[in-house]
């Protein structure tokens, strides 16, 4: 006899009921889900994908626990689960889950209605949590930047930055089609990985265990790899797997593109509050390609409560100043920024600095006057040979792409004469290490990266290096 999906998810919420009863201190959301669908249904073992052959979702789960939660029994409090006392008398009283499930529904109007019009109620739910989510996060970003962003026209920074290429790294020794495939081949070799909902994380040491082990070669010791879980390159995927319960469409057609959401990695790090992002690579896996970001890796330690209140207080502060604007829904109020493991977000180096890893949640909101006060800053210190009024001084000794600032150099031409130079000896930069001696700010090592150089290391004085 096939099981209905409103009869499955009845039983669930009873099987949450057991599961809880022998976790006295409550259960996070995912450690919850995780044993919930490994507790196999008669039904489910019959068919392979629950009732009328489609899997249970955590978000008709979540529906279904309204009665529960509105009764009493059930305390759900951010991301942790428990049941309290009464809720422990009724799964004694109520053995039956259906019976559960009626009486829990008899004690609140709302109760009633998710047991007596489970789909219209879930309906109107998913409705409500949409309408809520979309509303905040207008209130959150501005209705002007919303309509800047759809639009506005880009500005000089957002069509040339970053002027990096990605490179590109074949990998003969494993072909990995999904992000299932990819789990099999650490799991296979012992590797221990950290996993969230878009991406998959290396350390340097179970790095090397993998068939990802020759990409450390080209980078420090302390780099990690993080490797997107939705397929595709650089420019062609995006950072998101999916929607999830809560998400509001606004806020996820706003989250960067790849290359744009580096720029996000290196402000963060530039400000003393998240890792270096060494670089954004493509990794081609036989036909399969897959974005990856290679990170500082920072260790494990969660911080104190009070280490992670001063780091949540910097971003605030940022946020503030306009840079960068935390896009998500509920703004720092969500459990993304809930010290002090900011759902594992949050993390403290052997120097004691906090980090804050998951830089999908910021958008770069005036990050043109971020770039214009760097690049003054610059011109006051890296500035060589005579001042000039006209150009207002001190002014910059080399011209910074997206900036528009005067420069003594103009690095475009300089790159250009250089390309014919190099046709010319048929010489190529790349996948080579460059030595730039002279760097000033760096801006001739962002031309080599552009042309596909592997690394670039600069030599200066060391009153100008500080802005290279």
């Amino acid at each position: 006899m096939t099981t209905t999906k409103r009869e499955q998810l009845t039983i669930k919420v009873h099987q949450l009921f057991q599961i809880l009863l022998q976790h006295p201190g409550g259960l996070s959301t995912s450690d919850l889900w995780s044993q919930l669908e490994r507790i196999d249904h008669p039904d489910e073992r019959s068919n392979g994908n629950g009732a009328n052959g489609k899997s249970l979702s955590f978000e008709d789960f979540s529906f279904s626990c309204v009665a529960p939660i509105k009764a009493g029994w059930l305390v759900v409090e951010r991301n942790h689960w428990n049941l309290s006392n009464e809720g422990k008398s009724a799964y004694e009283n109520y053995s039956d889950p259906h019976q559960l499930m009626i009486e829990a529904g008899k004690r609140s109007t709302q109760g009633w209605l998710a047991t007596r019009f489970p789909w219209t109620y879930c309906a109107a739910g998913k409705t409500k949590d949409q309408i809520t989510s979309e509303v905040r996060t207008i209130r959150r970003v501005g209705v002007s930047r919303l309509l800047k962003e759809a639009f506005g026209k880009p500005v000089p920074w957002q069509e040339v930055l970053p002027i990096q290429s990605p490179r590109t790294i074949t990998l003969t020794e494993i072909g990995t089609t999904s992000a299932d495939s990819l789990v099999n081949h650490l799991r296979s070799v012992g590797a221990a990985y950290g996993e969230g909902s878009h991406a998959i994380y290396l350390s340097p040491g179970d790095l090397k265990l993998t068939a990802f082990a020759s990409v450390a070669r080209d980078y420090p010791a302390d780099a990690g790899l993080k490797i997107m879980k939705k397929p595709g390159s650089v420019d062609d995927g995006g950072y998101l797997m999916g929607r999830a319960k809560g998400d509001s469409r606004i806020q996820l057609g706003m989250v960067h593109g790849h290359r744009h959401l580096s720029l996000v990695a290196n402000f963060l790090h530039a400000k003393g509050v998240g890792p270096r992002l060494y670089d954004l690579i493509n990794l081609k896996c036989d036909d399969q390609i897959w974005t990856a970001y290679v990170v500082q890796d920072v260790g494990r330690r969660i911080p104190t409560l009070a280490e992670c209140e001063t780091g949540v207080q910097r971003l605030k502060e940022l946020d503030a100043e306009g840079v960068i604007k935390v896009i998500l829904p509920e703004g720092f109020a969500d459990e993304e920024f809930e010290c002090p493991t900011c759902c594992n977000n949050a993390l403290v180096d052997r120097n004691g600095q906090f980090n804050y890893i998951d830089f999908q949640n910021f958008l770069l909101s005036d990050y043109e006057k971020f770039l214009t006060d760097l690049a003054l800053a610059a011109a006051e210190e890296t500035h060589f040979g005579d001042t000039a009024l006209l150009r207002g001084g001190r002014y910059l000794y080399q011209s910074v792409p997206g900036v528009k600032l005067p420069g003594k150099r103009s690095v475009a031409n300089r790159m250009k004469t250089l390309s014919q130079l190099f046709q010319q000896a048929g010489v190529s930069v790349v996948e080579r290490v460059i030595l730039d001696v002279g760097c000033n700010i760096g801006m001739m090592m962002s031309e080599y990266l552009k042309l596909g150089a592997k690394w670039c290391h600069g030599w200066d004085r060391s009153f100008t290096t500080p802005y290279t």
